[in-house]
């Protein structure tokens, strides 16, 4: 059922990997797995087989049908089930404190404590013989101490860039003081965060490599830790995007109808939302529509002014993402940071372009499947979408480019970058 490794004694890599949740469904391990590299796979929530048949049974009731899905998405039938060492009620406590953080400040405690713990619980266990092992930030300080003293390489992937996102979203709250729903003041402020701190930087420390998700995030890391540039590697995330490849098509607008712009994602100050409404207030209903689907995280108040103009669909399940994106002419992300976008890959396996700020993944190249804004600027998005509308072959040409863009984001090209990172043990 699972593919053999290709080596006839024993494998170039041994490598373990430690991952808190399904982040890109799993695609790391997968593809390790699949060279035949993969020693051991820890992580917190995660199904057997019979569970997901289980689960399965359960999906003709309607009443289950979000926990069911949410379920079946911490299962991968691409990784051998032998290879999976899971703690099961660390997950459900973690996934318990996030789901109760009243504010920020729980949130980055659940994420420091719970990533503490599946370290320790890790280690008790004992490391097995490996020569690397691949871990996240906040999660991986008590295993690279651990991997360290039997001489165990370290990969740390750097999900976000850290420092300059906080700071940036510290900015922001100057700027749009009183939208925030839980601003970061208390946060930033609190011993908490000097804790999370001193984690982020130890992790840098032990690291042989540090794996980023775009070159915003190398640039990032490197102005703030200038000795970390050697360990840095650029690897772009792969994530499931099958389910919206399924409703991929170019995007035929001809320009007789108001532009559907649609946003994906926390409505938060981070992604710029701020400057998007401020944006549509300067461009012609007849032009242009913008729908917004995400958590509500600004204040209402301050959202009832745009009611006329913006459609707010408040969070709305992944398994409806894919129609949602090809109902859309365009995806724009005006986020102030975001190491990735993981809605950037979403969209464009939709064949949808994507208008999106500097401070975020390598994926849209403007001209080519999307169009480059920079920050804070609601002008530049305002003339984004006004020149898509009046120049609908543009947006036909774009949705080409980001299918295309789509199709060079296989597993073998994800393995080829992630074989180029590994040090020497």
């Amino acid at each position: 059922m699972f593919p053999k490794p290709a080596f006839p004694h024993s494998p170039p890599h041994r490598i373990l990997v430690a991952q808190l949740g399904a982040q890109q469904h799993y695609s790391i391990p997968i593809a390790l797995h699949q060279l035949g590299w993969l020693q051991q796979f820890y992580t917190d929530f995660y199904w057997s087989p019979l569970e997901v048949r289980c689960l399965q049974e359960l999906c003709q009731f309607k009443a289950m049908g979000a926990k069911v899905q949410f379920g079946l998405s911490r299962h991968n039938s691409q990784l051998d089930f032998d290879r999976v060492t899971r703690f099961n009620w660390l997950g459900v406590r973690y996934r318990q404190a996030l789901h109760h953080a009243t504010a920020r400040l729980y949130e980055y405690w659940a994420h420091l404590h719970y990533g503490r713990r599946f370290g320790q619980a890790i280690e008790r266990q004992g490391l097995p013989d490996a020569t690397h092992l691949y871990a996240f930030d906040h999660g991986a300080l008590a295993l690279f101490e651990a991997a360290k003293s039997r001489s165990i390489a370290c990969i740390l992937d750097q999900r976000y860039p850290a420092f300059q996102e906080e700071g940036l979203e510290w900015q922001e709250e100057r700027r749009w003081q009183g939208w925030a729903i839980d601003p970061c003041t208390q946060f930033y402020r609190s011993p908490l965060f000097q804790q999370w701190s001193e984690v982020q930087r130890a992790e840098w420390q032990l690291a042989d490599r540090i794996v980023v998700p775009s070159s915003y995030t190398h640039r990032s890391m490197v102005a703030i830790a200038p000795t970390l540039q050697f360990k840095l590697h650029i690897v772009t995330p792969m994530g499931n995007v099958d389910a919206y490849r399924l409703l991929q098509q170019v995007r035929q607008y001809r320009g007789d109808r108001p532009l559907r712009v649609l946003f994906v994602g926390r409505v938060n100050l981070r992604n710029g939302i701020p400057d998007l409404l401020t944006a549509f207030q300067r461009i012609d209903p007849c032009w242009a529509s913008l729908t917004i689907a995400g958590r509500l995280c600004l204040q209402p108040e301050r959202l009832q002014p745009f009611q006329n103009r913006v459609t707010f669909l408040g969070s709305v399940p992944s398994i409806h993402l894919p129609q949602l994106y090809r109902s859309a002419d365009v995806l724009i992300l005006p986020t102030i940071s975001d190491g990735f976008g993981t809605v950037i890959s979403e969209a464009m396996a939709t064949g949808l372009p994507v208008i999106a700020t500097d401070h975020c993944g390598d994926l849209v190249q403007h001209g080519v499947n999307g169009w480059r804004i920079p920050i804070r600027q609601p002008d530049a998005i305002a003339y984004a979408i006004r020149y898509l509308h009046h120049h609908p072959d543009l947006l036909v040409h774009l949705s080409h480019g980001a299918i295309a863009t789509s199709q060079t984001q296989t597993l073998q090209n994800y393995q080829t970058h992630l074989a180029q990172l590994l040090p020497q043990p």
